[in-house]
């Protein structure tokens, strides 16, 4: 899954679009997101898939090829709010 040639983005319209048909909408500038909402998510995908694709999305945007992290027990933020 972790392979730019994956991902298609529609500049005009803010989406960005993978071959599984996972569809993100980007509110503000699409290199540097203030917000994304997924439009569309498949059915096959798990939760676990569906936020490493959300993540792998927006490092295509920003134009950084980075692998999708590990899954992680414990989420930072949600550490950092107790």
């Amino acid at each position: 899954m972790n392979d730019a040639k994956s991902w298609a983005i529609n500049y005009k319209n803010k989406i960005i679009s993978h071959y599984s048909g996972l569809l993100l909408q980007i509110e503000g500038d699409i290199i540097d997101p203030e917000g994304i909402i997924p439009i569309d998510i498949p059915k096959s995908l798990s939760p676990k898939e569906i936020a490493c694709l959300i993540r792998e999305g927006v490092e295509i945007c920003r134009g950084d090829e980075i692998p999708c992290k590990p899954y992680r027990k414990v989420n930072r933020f949600l550490k950092a709010l107790h």
